[in-house]
């Protein structure tokens, strides 16, 4: 089955509790399904992101996960999770990299202070009329609602 696909990657809107909606990309099926597709974000200041780094996060957030067993101490745990953090084997969050730069320098990632953005969520995450706080292109909100149902 063909399918018409268009990219946009562009940021669309900011919800009422902060997320950034980035258009990734329309389809249409030759069939007539048809979506848009996205990318939701939330900005995270230097503070934030030195939490997610540090001995306190990591233990919080997986040392169980990743010691089911408890096999390694808190310290060992934490040896290896820097070792595995200093060769870019593992990121404590999900970092937005296609047009970070990009986002870093609209207005509101600025009045922020943003240095990174973390993803949240995704896929068909566009509704037909979505409500948002903050529209950042109008032009996309459009295409988003020709292409999501009534």
């Amino acid at each position: 089955m063909n399918k018409q696909q268009t990219k946009y990657n562009k940021p669309v809107a900011i919800s009422e509790s902060g997320e950034i909606y980035i258009l990734d990309y329309t389809f249409k099926y030759e069939d007539g399904f048809q979506g848009a597709t996205g990318t939701i974000l939330v900005g995270l200041t230097q503070e934030m992101e030195d939490f997610m780094y540090s001995d306190e996060y990591l233990l919080n957030a997986y040392y169980e996960a990743y010691n089911p067993e408890g096999e390694k101490t808190e310290q060992e745990f934490l040896d290896e999770m820097r070792n595995e953090i200093n060769y870019g084997m593992f990121q404590p969050y999900e970092k937005y990299w296609d047009g970070d730069e990009e986002l870093l320098q609209l207005p509101f990632s600025k009045d922020n202070n943003f240095v990174a953005f973390e993803v949240i969520g995704g896929g068909r995450c566009f509704d037909h009329n979505q409500k948002f706080e903050t529209i950042l292109d109008q032009q996309l909100i459009d295409i988003i609602n020709q292409f999501e149902s009534k």
